[in-house]
């Protein structure tokens, strides 16, 4: 499985035409996903210059919508809805490719990870042929097991985030454990042995960890460059 981080120049994104016009801010991509002949999504960006953001991106031909989500005293959410773009064309359509997403746009640059079966040297070649600037950050080839990643996720987020699910007394009970409870105030609560208890938390724990080394090997070479 291969991983890269790329960096891209989008002639047909108004993300990134507003990242060229407000040079000095970090445009955070919290979500972006196709609906229809659309994309929409969701950008983080620091509250000084929201307005300006927001002029700036209203007066792109290929926005629909850009409203400000939630304002807050250093960081606020917009929502967007803009025109697919060919990048996200290229992307979506290639069977190849099992998750990509853009991480933030600065300097009319966008950073994306991209993660593929194989190489991407023909999506990126018909995109230059196509006026895009693609750059290859870093790139790491992660073993054969690495698929597990995203069933690793999804354990660990069902261990610690019960508020996206119906509680069940298993669920109540890691959650307690991962909360900071002691083993015997949890026993008392939930009438478990202590030793019971204390192999349920190295379970969990060690889930946690392996979700977190994980994805600390997909990042580990990526950073801002510049």
């Amino acid at each position: 499985m291969l991983v890269e981080t790329w960096r891209v120049y989008q002639p047909d994104c108004p993300v990134v035409e507003a990242s060229e016009k407000l040079q000095s801010t970090r445009l955070e991509a919290i979500s972006s996903r196709v609906s229809g002949k659309y994309i929409q999504g969701h950008l983080a960006v620091e509250t000084r210059v929201l307005r300006e953001l927001i002029n700036v991106l209203r007066n792109s031909p290929r926005i629909l919508k850009a409203e400000i989500l939630m304002k807050g005293v250093g960081t606020s959410i917009i929502s967007l809805a803009m025109h697919r773009t060919n990048l996200m064309n290229s992307l979506s359509g290639n069977p190849k490719l099992l998750w990509f997403s853009p991480i933030f746009a600065k300097g009319g640059y966008e950073y994306w990870i991209v993660v593929s079966l194989g190489s991407t040297r023909m999506i990126r070649e018909a995109l230059k042929a196509n006026n895009h600037e693609i750059k290859v950050v870093n790139s790491r080839v992660l073993p054969g097991a690495y698929p597990r990643i995203a069933s690793i996720i999804q354990a660990c987020t069902n261990l610690t985030d019960v508020s996206r699910r119906a509680s069940t007394p298993a669920n109540d009970v890691i959650n307690d454990i991962l909360s900071g409870s002691t083993l015997g105030n949890v026993a008392r609560k939930h009438g478990y042995s202590k030793s019971y208890l204390s192999r349920k938390r190295r379970e969990a724990l060690s889930t946690c960890k392996e979700a977190l080394d994980a994805l600390s090997l997909i990042f580990k070479f990526f950073d801002e460059p510049g």
